[in-house]
């Protein structure tokens, strides 16, 4: 399945950038890519057969939600300056973008081209693939330009950033297959509550470093940061002071053990852990909801937020017993 989905990869960059040292980049850049995990492909395949879906085009969609979220991930990479050892973080930047414009010129090309070929089924989709782009894109600026204040701010930033993504890895598998409309408002949910896991798994690795992939040294407000700052004034003033711009990062990095231990006994790790695991008990809720083949239904279900614990469901069962409303 993985193979057979990077071949259709490199086939579709092949079809759409020709033979030049831009290609040759970009094929790095997927070499690269097919070292991790292959989340993305997962979500529009298992979201397809989990549909009843059987097209011939899928694995070519699956294709395409990699290429799609390479060029996104170099975007982002671009603008945090993280991950430098990434082959696209050393090319060029003005080379790095003309592949994330070619690898996104491979993407909506070829969703063009499929559209002459396969009876979608639920919406046109170029045009869902590009609301749900300009959702994410939407979200990541709120995120980079430090728009969040609150816990709400922050909840609203990543279900468009990392949901509307989700979301988007779905549908390239729905849009081909027997879903119906209510089914597909239970899967916006869904989409939402699994950006927000694995937004919250990232900040809560992120907020106890201070290095190069430091939320804190690069001013992010992530939720357990805004945990951290609403009891940094009182028992940890120089981070706020940091926030502020009152003190640089050299001179903050001067207290860096004293900031390592404000963040293990803030709290803030066990408050992030505890609204992740609202949403994964939500998460649970709605897949339980969806029908559907159980098989897919189950495989998508492990791979996102894993099996429900024994001690999950007896917590569930007494938050909700039968016959009682949420």
């Amino acid at each position: 399945m993985r193979d057979k989905v990077w071949e259709q990869a490199e086939g579709l960059v092949n079809d759409y950038i020709q033979p030049n040292d831009l290609l040759t980049l970009v094929h790095s850049y997927l070499r690269d890519k097919q070292q991790e995990s292959c989340y993305w492909q997962q979500l529009t395949l298992y979201s397809h057969w989990m549909a009843g879906g059987s097209s011939d085009s899928i694995y070519r969609l699956a294709a395409i939600s990699e290429l799609f979220m390479l060029a996104l991930d170099i975007v982002d990479d671009l603008q945090d300056q993280d991950n430098v050892d990434k082959p696209w973080m050393v090319s060029p930047p003005s080379h790095t973008l003309n592949a994330v414009l070619g690898l996104l010129n491979c993407c909506y090309g070829e969703l063009g081209r499929l559209k002459e070929s396969e009876p979608f089924a639920i919406y046109p989709l170029l045009g869902e693939a590009s609301r749900l782009a300009a959702l994410s894109i939407e979200g990541q600026y709120r995120d980079i330009s430090n728009a969040v204040e609150s816990e709400e701010d922050y909840i609203i930033m990543v279900q468009q950033k990392s949901g509307s993504l989700i979301r988007l890895a779905m549908y390239f598998g729905l849009a081909v297959s027997p879903m119906s409309s209510p089914q597909l408002a239970v899967l916006d949910e869904l989409a939402s509550c699994l950006g927000i896991i694995a937004q919250l798994e990232n900040d809560l690795r992120d907020v106890g470093r201070l290095d190069a992939k430091s939320d804190l040294l690069s001013r992010k407000k992530t939720l357990p940061v805004l945990y951290l700052l609403s009891y940094s004034e009182e028992d940890f003033p120089i981070l706020q002071q940091y926030y502020e711009g009152a003190l640089s990062k050299e001179k903050f990095l001067q207290h860096q053990d004293e900031c390592l231990a404000f963040v293990e006994q803030s709290g803030c790790l066990q408050y992030g852990r505890a609204i992740q695991n609202l949403y994964i008990d939500r998460a649970h809720e709605l897949f339980d909801l969806l029908e559907g083949v159980e098989e897919w239904k189950e495989k998508l279900r492990v791979m996102t937020i894993g099996e429900r614990s024994p001690a999950s469901e007896a917590a569930s069962a007494l938050l909700h017993p039968e016959g009682t409303e949420d």
